[in-house]
């Protein structure tokens, strides 16, 4: 994966995400997070701690990881259910 740049690995990136969307979350009103790996739980805790989650989706419901469905709760949804209404830009 290549990121400013720089050629980084998989764990990298995941973790710089998690940072910036941490660090930064005064700069934004909600976070969207599309992602099905519970490594991001944490993340998704953290936002609704800080009422900025607005919503996960998932990929893949069968693959989606059961730890990040109980940190999303109720702002869990799976891109097959809801794929065909949001837009293509």
């Amino acid at each position: 994966m290549i990121a400013h740049g720089e050629q980084k690995q998989k764990g990298d990136i995941d973790a710089h995400l998690a940072f910036c969307v941490m660090l930064y979350y005064r700069e934004y009103e909600k976070a969207v997070l599309v992602t099905s790996d519970g490594d991001f739980d944490i993340v998704v805790k953290y936002l609704n701690k800080k009422n900025k989650l607005a919503a996960v989706f998932s990929p893949n419901r069968d693959k989606c990881s059961s730890l990040l469905k109980i940190a999303a709760g109720g702002k869990m949804q799976y891109l097959q259910d809801v794929g065909g209404k949001i837009l293509k830009i």
